[in-house]
């Protein structure tokens, strides 16, 4: 897990949810609300992404396509669309 800490509290984290010699997924991305469009996901997940990208090949995430600010996030941070996937429930 990978934070970046305000005055009192954690204002964005991310996590590496997989890891495995094929290459690294992030997964459960955020940032509180308050501190949104400051650049930070932005800086985090450079950071991030730099260091896995040094022990692994490649690294992953997924996204709702509907989510245009992430979208705009990922692209600045170097991600590109490779696959589009369906979601599937076992309910």
């Amino acid at each position: 897990t990978f934070v970046i800490r305000g005055p009192r509290d954690i204002i964005f984290k991310a996590d590496v949810g997989s890891d495995c010699r094929y290459g690294a997924q992030v997964e459960g991305v955020f940032t509180r609300p308050a501190w949104r469009g400051r650049g930070l996901a932005t800086a985090g997940l450079t950071e991030l992404v730099t260091a896995q990208l040094v022990r692994r090949p490649r690294v992953t995430l997924h996204v709702f396509e509907e989510n245009l600010p992430a979208l705009r996030t990922y692209e600045k941070v170097g991600f590109r669309e490779v696959a589009r996937l369906r979601l599937i429930s076992a309910d």
